[in-house]
């Protein structure tokens, strides 16, 4: 695990001053899944604004809208819908692509 972080370590040294700052945004994008939902999302069929807590699935909250009727979680809709790894994982992958250049 030490060498993995020496390596990344000696890279960010070598990269220049506006790649530095593009992954210093990057990183700070990067949010824990827990701190950017909100309580209850609008719906991503309707975009209604009537949702209520309806369930759990996998230990992830599911929501009901109550204008269409439609179930969903927060991950719905988006590029992290169908993976085992959520947002975090994504965000791993992407950080080793980059250690990869």
């Amino acid at each position: 695990m030490n060498q993995k972080i020496e390596t990344i370590l000696d890279y960010i040294n070598s990269l220049s001053e506006s790649d530095l700052d593009q992954i210093i945004s990057f990183i700070l994008g990067i949010v824990s899944e827990n701190q950017q939902l909100s309580d209850r999302p609008d719906c991503p069929y309707c975009a209604g604004g009537h949702v209520i807590k309806y369930d759990h699935k996998d230990g992830k909250q599911r929501f009901l809208c109550k204008d269409c009727l439609q179930t969903f979680m927060h991950t719905t809709n988006t590029l992290v819908a169908n993976s085992h790894y959520g947002l975090s994982g994504l965000a791993s992958y992407k950080t080793r692509c980059a250690a990869n250049l």
